[in-house]
């Protein structure tokens, strides 16, 4: 079998005034940042989706002293009981000047302050107002567009896949927000062209910046968006992890109601079958509103079903409530959907509560479903979590989780704490610890440990897993660091056992960068990868960052595949599985030619068979 690839060129052209994106030579800040927000355990753990979300929280920044209690909630960055200290601080003491000051505000930290810093600012408040002074309106827009050819063959058959994106949005004032999605793919095979995909989002928004004594119209979205409730247990739109890696990834933050900001298609896309699913979010209208402490959210979207294979045929109508409320160190929600087909009859209903506590250092939280399409055997009909996270000591963060989910129970809005792919036929618990210790080395301490021990049952199977995880951090000084993941799988089907080890070295400067990586795995044969990676991101005038990553593989199959995060343009995520033999050399720069153009470009070639390359022009305005 050969493969030949010609290389792959992808054109991205961004205008945007106001806000630019984020310096390359602070990519690796920004990443570091949404890990420890998240709770993923390393890059490859991400969705492009989610790395989206946050690059636009890094060029659209949450206002600390502005922003109202559903904007800070909505953005995903802070929990209920953090919001609420915020609020209340803002009202005894006054505005928050700083990220030292934010670090000193109950339910906060150096560790977490530090770690928002890329994704919000300290805005004086002032009266709340739709335009400038001058009555101008505040507006940013930004367009981004992308194209690419892939030219390769399998077996002797030649093929030619072309595809293009793009995106664009504008905000007014804070307040009025519009967001459009295009992609389109085409293929050449056995001389013949046909349509791989044709899809779309779009969002119109519109998010108050006022809160009336009694009431307060937060948000309305037409078009797509994402849903994000409790503990996202019965709707969870977008992204949910499904590792149980460290204490931060016990717990979601939900998010509400949110405009959906990406190239991928929302709802559907077309091809030459018809049209086919798209990604997770939701397409219709839905409004949040405020009654002092409370929150309602009312939708009502179409939705998709595949009966019949992977297209779409019929669509249906599915309305949804969410009311919360949101105390000084507490939170509840009762969430209840009601899924219909083009018929009208129901597909999917479920009913859920959810609550979160947080007291001194103490974080409890829980959630239990109702599906109530299978109340007639309610062993199958109810699931549901609970869980704790809490300080035991300065430096030592413990977490603890329990998950009940059901063979049976109707878990395609769900997305909650698991192991597997669903929320559904698992049965788990998990442990976790978080251990620092040592002095500071700029805003990290000298050591952190992580330890998760998980396991899972799924009883209509009757298959067990059971994962420990150790990750280890050293910061040995300022500028060197190093890193090592240990993690064991076992299992009584498929691959038994698994073992990886994982070493990372880095060193840094405020103009060079170095890493090394050697990725072990044991698991049908003995495999790994290696590889070197050296940057210079030291020359200002013009803002230059220079990356070169040299890497080889060896594994059995694709059991013993290893996922490796490639660096790429922002808001791009790239991480391919590695597996069989091969190597790869892999260059991406960053020039900042002005105040209005900015020029990114990547290059990768594997075994001299597969060449890829994307350039990105950035004109800013």
């Amino acid at each position: 079998m050969s493969f030949i690839a010609l290389p792959l060129v992808a054109v991205v052209l961004q205008i945007s005034n106001l806000r630019t994106s984020a310096p390359s030579g602070k990519d690796d800040r920004l990443m570091a940042s949404i890990l420890y927000i998240t709770g993923a355990d390393s890059e490859e753990e991400l969705e492009e989706e989610e790395i989206e979300r946050f690059y636009h929280l890094s060029t659209h920044p949450l206002s600390i002293n502005k922003a109202s209690r559903s904007r800070m909630l909505s953005s995903g960055l802070l929990t209920p009981y953090q919001v609420a200290t915020i609020l209340d601080y803002r009202q005894r003491k006054g505005e928050i000047l700083s990220i030292l000051e934010l670090s000193v505000v109950h339910g906060f930290g150096k560790d977490v302050a530090e770690a928002l810093a890329p994704f919000i600012i300290f805005e004086n408040s002032g009266p709340p107002a739709h335009t400038k002074g001058d009555g101008k309106h505040d507006v940013s827009e930004e367009l981004t567009t992308k194209a690419s050819v892939r030219l390769n063959g399998s077996d002797g058959s030649a093929s030619t896949k072309i595809s293009e994106a793009m995106k664009y949005h504008i905000d007014v004032d804070q307040a009025w927000e519009f967001n459009l999605g295009l992609n389109n793919g085409t293929e050449l095979k056995n001389e013949k062209w046909k349509n791989a995909g044709l899809g779309h989002s779009i969002s119109l928004s519109y998010c108050s910046l006022w809160r009336g004594s009694k009431f307060s119209l937060n948000r309305i979205v037409v078009g797509d968006y994402n849903l994000r409730f409790g503990q996202g247990l019965a709707m969870w739109s977008g992204m949910g992890l499904s590792g149980l890696s460290n204490v931060t990834s016990f717990s979601r933050n939900p998010t509400g109601l949110n405009p959906y900001r990406s190239y991928s298609s929302a709802i559907l896309y077309f091809s030459g079958k018809g049209y086919g699913q798209g990604e997770t979010a939701q397409r219709g209208v839905a409004c949040e509103m405020g009654f002092g402490r409370f929150a309602l959210t009312a939708s009502a979207s179409l939705q998709q079903y595949s009966r019949s294979g992977e297209f779409v045929s019929d669509f249906g109508l599915l309305p949804s409530l969410n009311l919360s409320y949101y105390g000084r160190n507490h939170q509840e929600s009762v969430t209840a959907y009601l899924s219909t087909g083009f018929d009208g009859h129901p597909e999917d209903a479920n009913l859920a509560a959810d609550f979160r506590v947080g007291i001194d250092g103490v974080d409890v939280f829980g959630e239990s479903a109702l599906d109530l399409l299978s109340v007639k055997d309610m062993s199958r009909a109810v699931a549901f979590l609970v869980g704790t996270r809490f300080k035991a000591g300065e430096r030592t963060t413990l977490a603890a989780l329990l998950r009940y989910y059901p063979d049976g129970y109707s878990a395609g809005l769900s997305g909650a704490a698991r192991t597997s792919s669903r929320c559904t036929d698992e049965h788990g618990a998990s442990l976790a610890a978080r251990f620092k210790s040592g002095e500071y080395r700029g805003s990290q301490l000298a050591h952190l440990l992580d330890l998760s021990v998980d396991g899972a049952w799924y009883p209509s199977k009757e298959h067990l897993q059971i994962k420990a995880l150790a990750n280890y951090t050293w910061s040995i000084t300022d500028t060197w660091t190093l890193a090592a993941r240990l993690q064991y799988r076992h299992r009584n089907y498929d691959q038994r056992n698994r073992v990886e080890l994982r070493l990372d070295g880095g060193w840094k400067n405020d103009s060079w960068l170095a890493k090394v990586r050697l990725h072990g795995v044991l698991g049908n044969a003995l495999g790994g990868v290696f590889y070197a990676e050296g940057a210079y991101t030291g020359l200002r005038r013009p803002e230059l960052a220079l990356y070169l990553r040299a890497g080889a593989y060896h594994t059995e199959g694709w059991a013993d595949r290893i996922y490796v995060y490639e660096r790429d343009a922002p808001g791009n995520f790239n991480v391919p599985a590695l597996y069989g033999d091969g190597w790869w050399v892999s260059f991406y720069s960053s020039l900042k030619l002005s105040r209005l153009m900015k020029l990114g470009l990547r290059l990768s070639t594997t075994r001299i068979e597969k060449y890829d390359g994307r350039i990105q022009l950035s004109l800013l305005f």
